[in-house]
């Protein structure tokens, strides 16, 4: 696992365009505690540029030749959390490249807004103490969930999947791999 601590210069201007964006209900959180960006069509660092700082920060902690597969947003209201899960396989045929070979995948997630209280990462069942700011980096195969945010403040997390070797082509049909 990887974290570090980076403050982004633009986080009420990365504020604004999140208050603007649809958020949906997601299976992996209860659907009265919180909701979601998440969704297989075009993620929304490519429809909005203003979050790729946060992208090219979870790159610079992948390490060369990880290339972005998802990237969403996720609110959670007071008691909201998110369900145990993993990331791996990260969609459909991603499990193995060409050649038949495992592809690499890792998460990210990066807490954008943490208000006291409001709740930290659990990795295999590991509690990771997370502050505002905090970006934090792991295989994907991992299981992991939050603890409910106890707070009455929203706390806002994006998350990212990274794959090795692997590029995300987006089109309206949705995405398509291609390994090099």
């Amino acid at each position: 696992m990887v974290n570090i601590n980076y403050k982004l210069n633009n986080k009420n201007k990365i504020k604004k365009q999140l208050d603007l964006i649809l958020f949906e209900n997601h299976n992996l959180i209860d659907f009265d505690k919180g909701n979601s960006t998440f969704n297989f069509k075009i993620p929304i660092h490519i429809t909005y540029p203003i979050f790729q700082p946060i992208v090219d920060t979870f790159l610079g902690m992948a390490g060369e030749d990880y290339y972005v597969i998802d990237f969403w947003a996720n609110k959670y209201k007071n008691k909201g959390y998110v369900k145990s899960h993993n990331h791996y396989p990260s969609g459909p045929d991603i499990f193995f490249n060409e050649k038949a070979e495992q592809i690499k995948l890792k998460t990210g997630v990066y807490y954008f807004n943490k208000p006291k209280n409001s709740g930290n990462l659990i990795i295999e069942d590991r509690i990771i103490d997370v502050k505002e700011d905090d970006f934090i980096m792991f295989n994907s195969i991992l299981n992991h969930s939050s603890e409910p945010n106890e707070s009455n403040l929203e706390r806002i997390i994006f998350s990212i999947n990274m794959g090795y070797n692997v590029l995300t082509e987006w089109s309206e049909n949705g995405r398509k791999y291609r390994y090099i």
